[in-house]
């Protein structure tokens, strides 16, 4: 058996290792979860490297990650004065409210930085405060409470309530807390802040039975909201409390399929409820609590029943056909329209058959619009409504997560004789459908009104070059002035460097200027615009290039912009470690001015 002296974390340590295992965090196989951890570029969405990470923390950026401290302390600086006591406070405190913090890293952060003060963060510490309390970083916020009392936390109270955070709120009823002020309202509540409506709604008990306890507080509402998720809520506010409840504590049970609640606050309580109760239960697909109103006998005695929403939102053929059986309310035309947006084709063909007040023409539009091919199909041979002539400019809308199929909008152009618009290609280009674009281009390959500038704006504004592409070689009369523009600012190098080989439009001075102030290092590194174009940099326009760090260093170092141009005032204050890097380029008399050159 192959044995291995060398212990585990001397391996780790190999700075072999370490390069390939931080590689490799941007593989399919990672599963991060917080968006901050993926970045985007030229619409992708990529996993940063682990020498990027590595990078920031060299910086001292910590809190974008919010990585490890087994992890941060191999490459955080030695020298804490490397960078500057506003970056670190910055940085740290917004570690702390991170998802991903930890109480010994926070510890250790401060370990590295002493000289660490909240006080001088720029920014709202009550908001990061606040996002401490929603992550539940009930060790980070004790530290605060107890070594920064002279900090904001206003609504902490409000927001620890309604997160149904107990430890947090126990540490402000402790005694290292005494004067500190935590009011203010999270949501339009008083009552010093909190009351029992949010706890209730968030089904959080021991907060409930612990505010109760604790003294007078506003609950009008609580049993109203307990019914969206807690019996055990429910039972104790209407033992223990004598606010009472609405009509809602019984439509919001049902309309959640809580079929417990809606018995106890039937023979419990005198308040009822209306006919969004029943209508709720049926559009959510509680079967059970429709049932209930005739075998239980909950609505036995209510006059409101249900409306003609019950069936028109129905979520199942079942509820359709007991509604049917059982009720007299009816239905509306939305009824057909509403089970072809579920693709429930069962229940389209019941109401077919069983009523006749039909649909409108947006049946075919809703089916089609989440990809109900078989529904989209039956409508057609089997009503008359049709469609309306826009749907496939209003497809090409979608906003939802589901990609539209690209058969359904053949189909529909096939079936029923309409057509895009410029208005559908342009939102075909913003939702980045090649398949669906190259369908419109076979269709309309010609039509003037169709292929206009405004397309290549788009194309441009999603950076797609494949998109431009085709628009460029299929309709060269569309110019693409101020293309290389628009392509520096979005730091799209595949374009600008298409466009300056095949376009004859130029660029104007904005282009360098943009690509600086956002940071594209990769055009103004590769001096893309400034070895191949002439159309350099105005004086107007160098206010705004100081904005990124890389960027910046890279002009100062190779002294593209010459000194008497910079004016520091135009720079973010609160950009601290740009503001030094110019700061101290203009402070340096050993530079030869003669040699710099401006953009």
């Amino acid at each position: 058996m192959l044995t291995i002296d060398k212990p585990f974390f001397n391996v780790f340590r190999s700075p072999y290792l370490l390069y390939e295992i931080f590689n490799r965090v941007y593989s399919k196989e990672c599963n991060l979860t917080d968006e901050r951890d993926i970045y985007m570029d030229d619409g992708k969405k990529r996993i940063r490297k682990g020498k990027y990470l590595i990078k920031l923390v060299r910086l001292g950026r910590v809190a974008q990650y919010a990585l490890p401290w087994d992890f941060i302390k191999h490459y955080l600086p030695t020298d804490k004065d490397s960078v500057l006591l506003q970056r670190r406070v910055q940085e740290i405190t917004d570690y702390c409210s991170h998802g991903k913090a930890t109480f010994d890293t926070f510890l250790r952060l401060l370990e590295w930085s002493p000289d660490y003060d909240p006080t001088l963060y720029k920014g709202y510490i009550s908001q990061v405060i606040g996002t401490l309390i929603q992550n539940g970083k009930h060790d980070i916020f004790e530290y605060f409470v107890n070594n920064y009392p002279n900090i904001s936390y206003k609504r902490s109270q409000s927001i620890a309530a309604y997160q149904g955070n107990l430890s947090i709120l126990k540490v402000m009823d402790s005694p290292a807390a005494v004067g500190i002020d935590f009011s203010g309202q999270h949501n339009g509540s008083d009552c010093d802040g909190i009351d029992l409506n949010d706890p209730a709604r968030g089904g959080h008990f021991e907060v409930v039975e612990y505010l109760h306890n604790r003294g007078p507080l506003k609950a009008d509402q609580a049993i109203d909201n307990a019914a969206y998720v807690s019996l055990d809520i429910v039972k104790f506010l209407h033992f223990n409390r004598t606010e009472g409840a609405t009509t809602d504590a019984m439509d919001n049970a049902a309309e959640n399929g809580h079929l417990e609640i809606v018995k106890f606050l039937h023979e419990n309580r005198s308040e009822g409820c209306t006919t969004q109760a029943m209508d709720g239960a049926s559009m959510n697909g509680h079967f059970e609590i429709v049932k209930a109103s005739k075998s239980v006998g909950w609505l036995v005695g209510q006059t409101e029943g249900c409306t003609t929403k019950a069936i028109d939102y129905a979520a199942s053929l079942e509820i359709i056909q007991f509604l049917f059986n059982n009720r007299s309310e009816g239905c509306t035309q939305k009824a057909i329209n509403i089970s072809s947006w579920r693709g429930n084709l069962d229940a389209v063909k019941f109401l077919h058959h069983h009523r006749s007040e039909g649909c409108t023409k947006k049946a075919i539009y809703l089916a089609a619009m989440e990809n109900h091919m078989d529904v989209v199909k039956y409508l057609y041979e089997n009503r008359t409504e049709g469609c309306s002539e826009d749907i496939i400019d209003r497809l090409c809308k979608q906003e939802n997560q589901k990609k539209i199929r690209l058969d359904i909008i053949m189909y529909l152009y096939e079936k029923f004789n309409v057509q895009c618009t410029n208005l559908g290609v342009n939102r075909a280009i913003k939702k980045k459908r090649l398949d669906i674009f190259e369908y419109f281009l076979k269709r309309h390959p010609s039509s003037p009104d169709i292929w206009t500038q405004k397309l290549i704006d788009t194309a441009l504004g999603m950076r797609n070059l494949n998109i431009l592409k085709l628009l460029l070689e299929n309709h060269p009369h569309l110019n693409s002035f101020e293309g290389i523009d628009k392509a520096s600012e979005l730091g799209s190098l595949d374009i600008v460097q298409y466009l300056h080989k095949t376009r004859t439009e130029g660029c104007t001075t904005r282009a360098i200027y943009k690509a600086c102030q956002n940071g594209h290092l990769e055009i103004v590194k590769a001096k893309f615009l400034h070895k191949h174009r002439t159309e350099g940099c105005t004086t107007a326009s160098i206010y705004g290039i100081f904005s990124d760090y890389n960027t910046t260093k890279y002009i100062l170092d190779n002294k593209l912009i010459a000194k008497d141009l910079i004016e520091p005032k135009y720079i973010d204050p609160h950009n601290f470690e740009v503001a030094q890097l110019v700061n101290q380029y203009l402070n340096n008399d050993n530079d030869d001015d003669d040699e710099n050159q401006s953009l």
